[in-house]
Formats: structure tokens, sequence, C-alpha cells
């Protein structure tokens, strides 16, 4: 694959998979697929003189391996994976650690957060609907006021079940209770859209759901 694919993915809406190292690891990376691109944009910086940009393919949760994943354990959850620079998509994830080593699973659609259950209560949503959808991560003008990131640390995968147009991944919480949690095309049971009062829309209009959760390894960057 030539550099200007790595920065041209079209893997829904990711265009790049990016990381920024010391120029002493980059043979730890080539041996992972990545290759070097000095001339990377990222945020306008200037790379350092050792410094180096590697760039590299996520895979999809199928590519991947689903069978990967059952019986990692979850180091932290977060709302704000991805990047275009001066902000990002709001890509929801899970760093999970498996046996092949640490990974993000995350789930590549806008505001993904938004389109996420744990047994029917959504993963996030814009706060003017806080009171009435009760989310997991929750926050204001203020700040964060609950991190789901804190409370699924250290939940095991115990299942994962794809469908066209949703995951479903069984969690073994610390008390021993399993619950569900849930990746969304579309859910009448999620809030509507934004701040706008609008219906809420479909998270991609194209191929499945399998196709938009990308796993990449630890330290690694979505740009879209």
């Amino acid at each position: 694959m030539s550099k200007k694919d790595f920065k041209n993915l079209k893997m829904g809406i990711v265009e790049a998979n990016f990381i920024l190292i010391d120029k002493k690891d980059k043979s730890i990376w080539i041996e992972r697929g990545f290759e070097e691109d000095r001339k990377f944009p990222l945020c306008r910086r200037k790379l350092k003189s050792y410094e180096t940009i590697m760039l590299g393919v996520p895979k999809t949760i199928i590519e991947f391996g689903i069978e990967k994943f059952i019986g990692a354990t979850i180091i932290e959850a977060c709302t704000y994976h991805g990047t275009y620079g001066e902000g990002g998509p709001g890509f929801f994830g899970l760093s999970c650690d498996t046996k092949q080593g640490i990974f993000y699973l995350i789930f590549t659609v806008w505001c993904s957060g938004e389109y996420s259950m744990i047994d029917d209560r959504v993963i996030e949503c814009h706060p003017k609907y806080n009171n009435q959808y009760n989310p997991w991560y929750l926050w204001d003008d203020s700040g964060i006021i609950t991190d789901i990131g804190n409370i699924l640390s250290g939940t095991v995968v115990k299942n994962i079940e794809l469908l066209d147009s949703e995951c479903r991944i069984i969690l073994q919480f610390n008390d021993d209770t399993e619950h569900k949690m849930f990746f969304y095309k579309y859910n009448e049971k999620l809030s509507p859209m934004g701040g706008i009062e609008q219906p809420r829309k479909e998270a991609f209009t194209t191929g499945v759901i399998a196709d938009y959760l990308l796993v990449t390894y630890k330290g690694t960057h979505l740009q879209v």
C-alpha cells in the first residue's frame, strides 16, 4: 500500500491511523505493517529530530477476530477517540487487554457514544437530555460528573455477537453480574440528535456495523 493510500483509508469516515513515535522504535511499527511518513500533517506540530510518524491500517473486528476479545479485560473506556485536527468525531472505544496485547475497539461513527447503550441506558447524550435519558457518561457545561471509563475498568468480555445493524457485548462486572453493551446503527431508545431537537438518524448508511468497529494498536490515533 502506498503512503497516499495510508492517508486515504476511506474506512467509513476514517482517513488515517497514525502514531507519533521515537525513531528508535520504528522497526516495531514496521513489523506491525506501518510505514513512515514524517510529512503527515499533525496539527501544525513540527517534529523533533528524534521523532517520526508511522501510518497503518486498522482492522475491522472481523478481520482482527472476535474470538481474540473473549476473556479480555477492559482497561478503560473513552468517548473522544478520533481527531480532525482541532477537535474530534467523538468515537466511543474500549481499551482491551487481550492475550495478543492491548488494543482499542472503537465504534467509528460520529458521536458513537450516543449510539451505544449498557442495559438499555445510553452511554452518552446531549446534556439537555440528561434528566430524560440518564446517560452512563454524564456531563454538563461544568465538566464530567460520571465517567463510564471508571465504571467499566476491570470488566471482562464474556461474549460478542454481531448482527448487521448492532453489536452485542456481554460484560462481567466486578460484582460478577453480567451486563449487556450494545452498539447500534439505530434504536428507538436512543436520544434525539444533539441540541437541535431532531430525531436520531442512522449511524451509517452503507455496509454493516462490523465495518465500523475498528481495532487499533494502543497509542495510535484515528484521523477523519
